[in-house]
């Protein structure tokens, strides 16, 4: 039972986690203006890159290991995937 392993799902739960997280952050500027608050967050584009593209890359990841787990660089896909959720929430936490 490989695929039931419980280390698929960190991909998933940590990509939702960041997007949480954004959720958050936005959800706690609503109270400012632009004068109080103007120029917080990153821009709309990285917004969108982060809060769509951080549970993509969790899943290609899910998809990719089922093949690429008993290679010999196997371990290259969740490192990866790993460093662009971590990325992503470094640019939430720095631009919040």
């Amino acid at each position: 039972m490989r695929f039931l392993h419980p280390e698929y799902g960190v991909w998933l739960v940590a990509a939702f986690a960041v997007v949480a997280f954004a959720y958050i952050q936005v959800l706690g500027t609503a109270a400012c203006t632009d004068g109080a608050c103007g120029g917080v967050g990153p821009s709309e584009t990285v917004f969108g890159l982060i809060l769509y593209g951080t549970p993509i890359v969790a899943l290609v990841a899910l998809l990719l290991s089922f093949f690429t787990a008993r290679r010999r660089m196997g371990i290259v896909v969740p490192v990866i995937s790993w460093v662009v959720v971590l990325a992503a929430l470094a640019v939430l936490i720095f631009t919040f």
